[in-house]
């Protein structure tokens, strides 16, 4: 089924995360978009009329560019998850700026999903975050999901029917992050199907990354 941007909206809004409204809070200058997001209504999801907001963290750099994009509040609906994550990892931002200099920075994006009614842009600029300090490399799992649908763990072969037991076995070896890389065309079922067994599994952060290497 095609998707019809005037029954998408997105809001676009770029929260404050936890630094309040003090002098520091006040010198920064959040982060904007760059282009709309390029966002589609998910097929399936519109199918069985599925609404929902989807928070995604993400972490852009001094150049604008997305570094990390991981859900930070999900909309209860995996498949409007893995579309709001696809469309902010893509997407290219004007850098935010501490006393005029551009600056790394960690920033919520709501994006919305409804069944009716005219895109509704609505952006604020009220927030920043500092960077958590970066995850060891030792803790992150790799899943990588290509065009066709193939699935692997690191660098072996895997059915999404085992991917839950698979993840919450490295769980329980300490290791707490999952990246998932996807082709471009990658199955929207399938990456919304990784996030419902890295939850399940108890993968304490998920990050997205759009196209494998």
């Amino acid at each position: 089924m095609r998707w019809h941007p005037s029954r998408l909206f997105t809001i676009l809004a770029i929260s404050a995360w936890g630094l309040g409204s003090g002098a520091f809070a006040q010198s920064i200058q959040p982060p904007r978009l760059a282009e709309p997001l390029k966002l589609q209504y998910p097929a399936e999801a519109r199918r069985h009329e599925i609404e929902g907001v989807t928070i995604v963290a993400v972490e852009t750099s001094a150049s604008g560019d997305v570094t990390r994009a991981q859900v930070y509040s999900s909309s209860g609906h995996n498949l409007l998850d893995a579309e709001a994550l696809r469309a902010v990892a893509q997407a290219r931002f004007h850098p935010a700026r501490r006393s005029g200099a551009a600056v790394a920075i960690r920033s919520r994006l709501p994006v919305g999903f409804r069944l009716e009614g005219p895109p509704k842009p609505l952006i604020a600029t009220e927030a920043i975050s500092l960077l958590p300090a970066p995850v060891e490399p030792s803790s992150v799992m790799r899943v990588s999901i290509t065009r066709e649908g193939m699935v692997y763990l690191g660098s072996r072969p895997m059915g999404l029917a085992d991917m839950p037991g698979q993840l919450k076995a490295q769980v329980q070896e300490g290791r707490n992050s999952l990246k998932i890389y996807a082709d471009e065309d990658a199955p929207y079922g399938h990456v919304a199907r990784m996030i419902a067994a890295a939850q399940e599994a108890g993968v304490a952060q998920v990050l997205f990354v759009v196209a494998a290497p």
